[in-house]
């Protein structure tokens, strides 16, 4: 099954492979499976009594149905399916009869991330012909534009998110680097800052389109004195965070509500009457790269005086056209 193999191919890269008995196969009958799209002549349902979330992670079971144009085209297929069974090493007894493929996708709900830890293969009866249980499978990241085409649907089913919503970034929540900050209450409080909202797309520089479905975080980092550091004349700052991310929509967009700083402070050091202040925040943002396997961050220092202008001018949209390839 040619169309088949090219659409998981990418998706079975791990450190151990094994065919056994991991996972118990359901008995395909037994399920009520809900039509989600069609990609490449291949159909894909999923169980809606197989979504699960637990600490991030979304899974969803998913059955994929190749629609061939003709017999030829099936026979083709089938043949295909077979010989990449056997050239891995598996046993191919049965596929002869083979029908249809019900995979277990697991989502990184934080990132459009996937990972396949299970694939089975049933006859038109179906009877399980083969299973392969992914030991330690790869975290992989969806390849715009055949990728988002399917993981989106499916990353809004396993992760409750709603597809309108995907690129509204979370609240931002505190991210301490400092120790003081991790175990300690803050002794001083600087100016409060509010930073307004804010409007990112992310264009790829070569072709102008957007870069969809692509993980974003921005940081809001404040900056507080530790200790005057050589004499009284140099500073030494220490720096600390609140974090949000979110994944770009088909317009390569993310929106981020409008948020306000507290800086804070760990030390009464009193150089210079230095209070705890918000300096910036930092886009760091995922382009698409030539490798698979191969991520590709960029960053995008937005500082408080282009911020205040946004404030002015009463719109924050800032487009972020750059490549990795």
């Amino acid at each position: 099954m040619r169309h088949r193999i090219g659409f998981l191919v990418a998706l079975l890269v791990c450190l151990l492979c094994y065919e056994g008995r991991g996972l118990p196969a359901q008995s395909d009958k037994s399920i009520d499976w809900k039509y989600v799209f069609t990609i490449r002549r291949v159909k894909h349902y999923y169980d809606p009594a197989s979504v699960s979330r637990s600490k991030g992670i979304g899974s969803v079971r998913v059955k994929q149905v190749y629609e061939p144009t003709d017999s030829s085209d099936w026979d083709n297929s089938v043949r295909g399916i077979t010989e990449n069974r056997r050239r891995a090493g598996y046993d191919v007894k049965g596929y002869e009869s083979y029908d249809h493929s019900v995979s277990v996708f697991e989502f990184d709900c934080s990132e459009l991330k996937i990972r396949t830890p299970e694939f089975v293969d049933y006859d038109s009866k179906d009877h399980v012909l083969g299973k392969m249980v992914i030991a330690d499978p790869s975290w992989l990241v969806a390849s715009a534009p055949a990728g988002t085409e399917y993981l989106m649907p499916l990353f809004s089913i396993a992760c409750g998110i709603k597809p309108d919503q995907i690129n509204k970034c979370a609240k931002p929540t505190e991210n301490c680097t400092s120790e003081e900050c991790k175990t300690k209450k803050a002794v001083v409080v600087g100016q409060s800052y509010t930073v307004p909202g804010l409007k990112l797309q992310l264009l790829d520089k070569n072709t102008g389109e957007p870069v969809v479905a692509r993980s974003v975080r921005i940081a809001y980092m404040w900056q507080w004195l530790t200790e005057p550091g050589q004499g009284d004349y140099v500073l030494a700052w220490n720096s600390d965070s609140y974090l949000t991310n979110c994944i770009t929509n088909k317009d390569g967009v993310v929106e981020v509500a409008e948020f306000t700083v507290e800086p804070r402070g760990w030390s009464l050091v009193k150089a210079a009457n230095e209070q705890p202040r918000f300096e910036y925040i930092v886009v760091n943002y995922e382009m698409p790269s030539h490798d698979i396997l191969q991520k590709c961050y960029l960053s995008r220092f937005i500082h408080k005086e282009e911020l205040d202008r946004c404030n002015e001018e009463g719109n924050c949209t800032i487009v972020l056209k750059n490549s990795c390839k």
